[in-house]
């Protein structure tokens, strides 16, 4: 079977701290009382594993895919740990501050976390309260001894940096940087396929566990002034980019389309769409049917098909646009 553009179900998580963001902007029409803090678009990640919600292969898991058209879907790109997709794409949805937390990379992972991948992310943000924020890294360097006093002493938020956000910022999160998604956020998250966190404050909260000893071992104390994108933007005719992060997993890029973008994409890797604003259509040419997208689609573009087209439709249209290396 040709591979298409594939858009999946997606996998809501209802959180402590979740708000109403997903149905205020993008029409999920998520039952009310429902406090669905994290939507995953695309996952291959323990049980939670994406299942196409379109065309001839509606109803097939992702891991199906990755078993039955490895080469036709990542192209010479690396699979994950096990053999699973190797990025994890999903919506954070925050009415109340997450944890501060922060990830391990992938060497502790594996000795400490049986083998698993550690974390990098990308946070784009998708739509933002009136005052809200985010806590990425240090308020300048800090030594080791001085952060387990802080978190010991109950007052770890006075050295950590907050960044004031609005809807397009973006920050990025490399494992080991200490981090928390604030209050009145939707947070467009890419990143490698891990879950892994270690809490190192929760505002209060009680039954949730701190991991104090991991998160000591792992977190990197740097300003994290150096983490929020400066976005340069390079105008073209009709659309215009600006990088956003790139690292060893994953290169994700903003492109704002007045109208349209393309030819892109390269036979030898996969690309991922994720729409944050405005309509488009995607055209791959070949047979393959066009594809509308709508704010909140996160597209999975086969490595097999080649170049595509994006078009805005009714006005602009806004999209991240993710490839690995």
């Amino acid at each position: 079977m040709k591979l298409y553009p594939l858009r999946f179900e997606p996998i809501y998580k209802e959180k402590v701290w979740g708000g109403d963001k997903l149905n205020t902007l993008y029409d999920r029409r998520i039952p009310p009382g429902r406090r669905m803090g994290e939507s995953w678009e695309i996952a291959d990640h323990g049980d939670d594993i994406s299942r196409v919600a379109h065309g001839p292969l509606k109803g097939r898991s992702l891991r199906e895919l990755m078993e039955q058209y490895p080469r036709e879907l990542l192209g010479g790109a690396p699979a994950g740990p096990l053999g699973r997709f190797p990025l994890l794409v999903k919506f954070i949805d925050a009415a109340e501050n997450l944890s501060v937390q922060v990830h391990p990379d992938d060497a502790y992972a594996a000795v400490h976390e049986g083998g698993a991948a550690g974390k990098t992310e990308l946070w784009y943000v998708a739509g933002a309260d009136p005052g809200a924020g985010l806590i990425c890294g240090c308020r300048g360097e800090m030594e080791k001894e001085a952060f387990t006093r802080a978190i010991d002493g109950g007052n770890v938020l006075e050295f950590l940096r907050h960044v004031p956000v609005k809807e397009g910022d973006a920050v990025f999160v490399p494992a080991g940087c200490v981090h928390s998604i604030g209050a009145g956020t939707l947070i467009l998250e890419i990143g490698t396929s891990s879950d892994i966190t270690y809490r190192v404050y929760d505002w209060g909260r009680t039954g949730r566990e701190l991991h104090r000893g991991k998160a000591l071992e792992v977190s990197i104390l740097e300003d994290g002034a150096r983490y929020v994108v400066a976005k340069r933007w390079d105008a073209h005719g009709g659309f215009k980019t600006a990088l956003l992060a790139e690292c060893p997993s994953f290169r994700s890029t903003e492109v704002r389309i007045a109208t349209g973008w393309g030819p892109v994409g390269r036979r030898e890797r996969f690309d991922i769409v994720s729409v944050t604003a405005g309509e488009g259509l995607l055209e791959c040419g070949g047979g393959v049917e066009p594809l509308e997208l709508f704010p909140g689609d996160t597209i999975l573009i086969p490595a097999s098909l080649g170049g595509y087209t994006l078009k805005a439709v009714r006005g602009d249209c806004t999209i991240v646009h993710t490839e690995v290396p």
